[in-house]
């Protein structure tokens, strides 16, 4: 991930957004120990193996309070006792783990004599891919003498004004177009214009990529790459006419033939000097702790819904197929290796608009982040079921059980995941001490052993950058919270609510009572998830559809989300762990204060702990059921003091693809036309503009303090007599008014667009989204209504929140009775804050909890500030449902 900052005393300092770099503070408080108080928990603590080498089966369950909702839950246990118990299981696993550590000490030792008496082939001591970017220089990489003569004579003056009036003309329809349209819609247009001359003249489509280059000095470094996309020819592959992999001819032997194929990389230092340039890049670089810092990230990603993919996108405007990863990621950390090098360190120029000179700056390399499977190859460690598969490389060892094939699993019980956080934290010198123990094996079989024992397999590509300007492994290795808990986590909770883990032979389905989501009960589930669709605001992203039917051929992350955090706290209230619910709904919020964060990390650690104790019970048979999220969810808060929150985006370009048979050279290509867009954008801001956005529409009235209205409107005087007796009642009393306009629509400060009852109520479509549905703030506190109608809105508030419900529910499910026409407030439009979505309870809830509506905010909101994202101000709802009088 690219991340910017500002030149400072002619020196970059190092920054995050939201985290400073000063120490780690003080370690967390930890939760209380507070096992699962129920009978089945105690018996899965104190239970023996049976012959067959699987524990007491022991069957975890929730509150009887709240039956209708599924299983139910056994009596609490006395807190004497489980403080007894716990105390008692604590002392035995010290001692178990000591005796453990003294054998393991003495069986490595016997095994690493004998691996040296015998005469296996050694494993290489240094990667030659890392010895490549050592010697990194912008000579040796791939540039040609024109780039590296920019690079080091950057130009020295930007004309905000672009002066050929048919270029800015181009320019301006290129970039509307761009990525919404392809190429040849483009062509279409000059074509157009070729055969009907006008005034304007459209520059080819040759002519406006060639002047985005001369504007912006970004191009692309191309490297040959493996036609089957195995590898990239680059580093100790430079050289070789066949692919290392597969022996695939590089060059193809027909000249005739399609081209051989290449995979591109845009500079970074290309997009830090056309930012510096401009007036608003130059001030916007000041936003990240006055430095200047480059991350990266890594993910594998899905094209095309329901088929699979071995494309890579890494955040510096880089494609990468998933075969021989260092191949590909070599070009990137070699030329950001050679611009930490160029000058004996002191790093490149560029020309600031601010300071209206040229200045040095150096780029630091701070964070590397990556999905698990992805990491694997970028950090040099082993895989996430290797005895030490923690990412982030803390101590953890995974459990073993026979016939696993090799697999440690993530269980917790019999080791003590309650120590202090600074012991979360890996430590370079440990990292430093357990690679040079790998490095030096003598043998194949002592290799092997050290990296079961280490859960380091080679050193990590970034190891090769320049330490003085890198934060080195491990410390630039995070969680990545996408997959963590938009995918990972859902996934595992609601195969086991289906029933769909795998069950070995000495255990039973019969004995799993949080199997609810089965039958009929899932068809139901399904329905009511596709149903409440039609409760979201259309700006709420993707709607869930039925998971009965599409949860396995391409369920969206962000449905599972909805389905996981928004909507099952509700719809399985009882079942689904509250603490699970209230930790990641902080950790996805891009502010979040200490406090917050120690919330977070309490309820997370209580979760996994009862996770183990209500469904894994310290069954062998049961063990796969703890997968390495669990251990990830852990670490998820501690991380917050050392990199900041871990929301980021990086999921753009798949939706841009338009040609299918060619999608990887097609994403390559949109990744280096959005670079060059959003450069120009920034050096010509006149270039920048969304007319779906910024230009109101007709008749729309700006009422101030970022607040519009919008069509529909209607303000006939037969229209204010149909309006309901007790509204005209309210309106001619408090506010003195005997006639009003009704507008359907208003945009607020966030860029959300807020409609009335009144809009939605004469809308005739059959599912369509209900966004009339506010947080308001009345007498300073916050409330939550629907809108009904100057700059004066009438709100029906919903009833008082269902305290008793909020409370069981650690403060997730926020639920409502509401009536249309009752509790009428008039408020200023200003008191609006946000548009959420009010659901209704499903059809199982208590008779009780029936007629009620829960609150669903949208996650993500701060990011308004950050991507200036608005709703389209153009849409269906600009006619009004009648003419005005003439009057």
């Amino acid at each position: 991930m690219l991340m910017l900052g500002s030149v400072q005393d002619d020196t970059l300092g190092l920054g995050i957004r939201g985290a400073s770099l000063s120490p780690v503070p003080a370690p967390l408080p930890i939760p209380p120990v507070s096992p699962p108080d129920d009978d089945s928990a105690r018996a899965a603590r104190d239970g023996q193996s049976d012959s067959s080498g699987v524990e007491k089966d022991a069957a975890g369950s929730r509150s009887e309070s709240n039956e209708e909702y599924g299983p139910t839950m056994e009596e609490p246990m006395a807190q004497k006792e489980i403080a007894h118990q716990a105390a008692r299981f604590l002392e035995l696993e010290e001692q178990h783990q000591r005796e453990l550590a003294t054998q393991k000490a003495a069986q490595q030792a016997a095994m690493d004599d004998a691996a040296a008496s015998q005469h296996d082939q050694p494993p290489p001591v240094m990667d030659p891919f890392i010895e490549a970017i050592q010697s990194a220089t912008l000579e040796n990489g791939n540039l040609s003498l024109k780039d590296i003569e920019r690079i080091r004579s950057p130009p020295e003056q930007l004309s905000e004004d672009i002066e050929d009036d048919d270029a800015q003309y181009s320019l301006d329809l290129y970039l509307s177009m761009s990525p919404k349209a392809s190429d040849a819609a483009y062509n279409a247009a000059w074509d157009v214009n070729y055969q009907h001359p006008s005034p304007r003249k459209i520059l080819s489509l040759h002519s406006i990529k060639k002047l985005l280059v001369e504007l912006t000095g970004i191009t692309a470094i191309r490297d040959d790459m493996c036609p089957d996309s195995c590898a990239a020819y680059t580093g100790p592959y430079a050289e070789l006419h066949t692919c290392p992999l597969c022996t695939t001819n590089r060059y193809c032997p027909n000249p005739n033939s399609r081209k051989k194929k290449k995979v591109p990389k845009v500079p970074q230092q290309q997009m830090l000097q056309a930012l510096c340039r401009s007036k608003q890049g130059s001030k916007a670089i000041l936003d990240i702790l006055s430095g200047k810092d480059a991350g990266m990230t890594e993910d594998n990603i899905t094209l095309y819904r329901n088929k699979q993919s071995d494309t890579w996108i890494a955040v510096w405007i880089h494609i990468l197929p998933a075969l021989n990863i260092d191949s590909f990621m070599f070009r990137s950390l070699h030329h950001l290796s050679a611009l930490q090098r160029e000058n004996n360190g002191k790093g490149i120029r560029a020309w600031d608009y601010m300071k209206r000179s040229l200045i040095w700056f150096r780029i630091f390399f701070l964070l590397a982040m990556a999905d698990v499977i992805a990491l694997c190859e970028l950090d040099g460690r082993a895989g996430h079921h290797a005895a030490r598969g923690c990412r982030l490389g803390c101590p953890f060892h995974g459990r073993y059980r026979e016939g696993s094939g090799g697999h440690y699993f993530s269980a917790h019980l019999y080791f003590n995941f309650r120590a202090p956080m600074e012991n979360l934290y890996a430590s370079k010198e440990v990292y430093d001490a357990d690679l040079k123990s790998v490095l030096a094996s003598t043998s194949q079989t002592q290799y092997e052993n050290r990296r079961k024992a280490t859960g380091i397999s080679r050193p990590s590509l970034v190891s090769g950058l320049l330490p003085a300007q890198t934060l080195p492994p491990p410390k630039c290795f995070s969680v990545d919270l996408m997959h963590l808990l938009y995918l990972n986590v859902a996934d595992l909770m609601i195969s086991l609510f289906r029933g769909e883990m795998r069950c070995e032979p000495t255990d039973q389905k019969a004995s799993w009572p949080w199997m609810v989501l089965i039958g009929n009960i899932w068809t139901m589930f399904g329905k009511a998830v596709e149903e409440s669709g039609q409760y979201y605001p259309s700006h709420f992203h993707r709607p869930p559809r039925d998971p009965c039917e599409k949860i396995s051929s391409g369920y969206k992350a962000t449905e599972f989300y909805k389905v996981l955090i928004d909507l099952m706290p509700a719809y399985l209230y009882g079942l689904l762990d509250e603490k699970l619910v209230h930790g990641v709904r902080i950790l996805v919020q891009r502010k979040i204060t200490y406090e917050q964060a120690v919330e977070a990390y309490q309820h997370l650690v209580l979760f996994v702990e009862e996770f183990e104790y209500l469904y894994y019970q310290r069954r062998l048979d049961r063990m796969h059921f703890c997968r390495p999220c669990l251990h990830t969810l852990i670490h998820a808060s501690p991380e917050i003091f050392r990199v900041g929150p871990g929301v980021y985006g990086n999921q753009q370009f798949g939706g841009e693809l338009r040609q299918p048979g060619t999608p990887f050279a097609n994403l390559m290509e949109i990744a280096i036309r959005r670079s060059q867009s959003n450069a120009v954008k920034v050096m010509h801001p006149q270039l920048d503009h969304n007319p779906d956005t910024t230009k109101l529409p007709k008749f729309a009235e700006d009422v101030g303090n970022g607040y519009v209205f919008l069509r529909p409107r209607q303000y006939k005087l037969s229209a204010w007599k149909e309006t309901d007796d007790s509204i005209r009642e309210m309106i001619e009393q408090e506010v003195n008014m005997v006639r009003v306009a009704k507008w359907g629509c208003m945009r607020l400060p966030n860029g959300q667009i807020c409609r009335s009852y009144y809009c939605e109520s004469n809308r005739k479509r059959k599912h369509q989204c209900v966004s009339r549905n506010v947080l308001v703030t009345i007498d300073g506190c916050e409330d939550y209504g629907e809108v009904h109608l100057e700059p004066k809105a009438i709100i029906s508030l919903y009833d008082p929140r269902n305290e008793e419900l909020y409370e069981h529910s650690r403060n997730t499910v926020s639920a409502c009775e509401f009536e249309h026409y009752s509790n009428l407030h008039i408020v200023d439009v200003t008191a609006i804050k946000a548009v959420i979505s009010m659901q209704p309870m499903p059809p199982w809830a208590p008779e009780e909890l029936s007629d009620h509506w829960f609150v669903v905010e949208k996650s993500g909101l701060e990011d308004v500030e950050i991507t200036g994202w608005q709703e389209p101000l153009v849409g269906g709802d600009q006619d009004d449902y009648e003419e005005a009088d003439a009057s």
